[in-house]
């Protein structure tokens, strides 16, 4: 939902978004769209930004958590990964339980106590 343009490290909530995808670009477009709803037809609207999500469940399927879920079903197949990423590099990621809790959480919330909608 960012850009280049965007702070980094942490990006905060509120900034530019001037994202350079269409995945980003579709992101920003549905949570300005809800926003409109909102304020103009009373439409509950509901929002939350994901990280990577990953499953101990679910094989690799060409996302940016793979490798996260490969290094385990490689090791126990081959005895060993290797990773390409260097030591210091951070990735954000969130484990299915806690993404499904999330969004229960949400959806549970009484609007009063909502204070932004995406």
């Amino acid at each position: 939902a960012f850009g280049p343009e965007s702070p980094r490290n942490p990006t905060p909530d509120f900034c530019i978004q001037r994202p350079r995808t269409i995945y980003g670009v579709s992101k920003v477009h549905a949570e300005l769209l809800g926003e409109y709803f909102f304020h103009r037809y009373g439409v509950d609207f509901r929002c939350l930004r994901f990280p990577g999500i990953i499953s101990a469940d679910t094989k690799p399927g060409g996302g940016t958590t793979d490798y996260a879920i490969e290094i385990f079903h490689e090791a126990l197949k081959a005895g060993s990964y290797k990773c390409y990423l260097r030591g210091n590099t951070r990735l954000p990621m969130m484990w299915i339980d806690d993404c499904i809790q999330s969004i229960v959480d949400i959806m549970e919330a009484p609007d009063s106590k909502l204070k932004q909608r995406t």
